[in-house]
């Protein structure tokens, strides 16, 4: 892919973001798919924590487990590559998997802190206590004293969206198509768990695919530009 592609993909990305956070912050798309997996009557998610308690070891505890261990792979690869042999290509693909399991969850999680949106389960229109409030609208003068939100972007998803990585790491084009969809189907699922638990809304899985794009966009470039264009990395060469 070339520089130009990554820019222009970059700028797509940045439109793509700013409309999801217009469509969290002034539309009711988000609240209207949240309503299909919440029973008003009984004020219960489509998973609900006794559900959730049965499922999490394959739906959120065990897939964060998996990532940890492919990402400890990935370490070893990457220090351990030389000395096992390992072809350049290999051990770069390690190196930009490893990145992008680091980075991604890092910076998408790492702002929740600051965005200040609660979660469907903690607004009162799903039974909880706070008011809802957009990432681009003022804090509304109700939740004022009380806790901030930290729900947006989707924390959980982001690791499965770093798997998109995968695209970079293989030569032919059937493979990096499917280990592309790889990565977009386990963001997906991760993402859509954890909606039908009232974790998270629509956008802020779409929020949180988009911006692992744009991670792994620019931590392809970065490495590239560093290795090819300025030193040679001891651990690809």
């Amino acid at each position: 892919m070339t520089k130009r592609m990554i820019a222009a993909q970059l700028s797509l990305g940045a439109l793509l973001l700013v409309l999801v956070a217009l469509m969290e912050s002034y539309t009711d798309w988000d609240m209207a798919a949240q309503r299909l997996w919440f029973d008003s009557a009984t004020h219960e998610w489509m998973v609900s924590n006794a559900l959730h308690a049965r499922l999490t070891w394959f739906f959120y505890d065990g897939p964060k487990i998996l990532l940890v261990a492919l990402g400890i792979a990935c370490i070893a690869g990457v220090l351990g590559g030389a000395r096992w042999n390992l072809p350049p290509e290999c051990r770069r693909g390690c190196l930009l998997l490893l990145l992008s399991l680091s980075l991604v969850p890092m910076l998408l999680g790492g702002a929740k802190q600051f965005t200040n949106v609660y979660c469907p389960k903690q607004i009162e229109a799903f039974g909880g206590e706070y008011v809802h409030q957009g990432v681009l609208e003022c804090r509304n003068p109700a939740n004022e004293g009380r806790s901030p939100g930290r729900c947006f972007p989707a924390g959980h998803a982001s690791g499965g969206f770093a798997l998109m990585m995968l695209f970079f790491c293989f030569q032919s084009r059937r493979a990096r198509w499917a280990s592309l969809g790889a990565g977009l189907a386990a963001g997906w699922c991760m993402g859509f768990y954890q909606m039908l638990r009232g974790q998270h809304f629509l956008s802020h899985t779409l929020f949180t695919m988009i911006g692992a794009w744009m991670i792994i966009l620019l931590v392809t470039w970065a490495l590239r530009s560093f290795s090819l264009n300025r030193f040679k990395y001891k651990y690809l060469s």
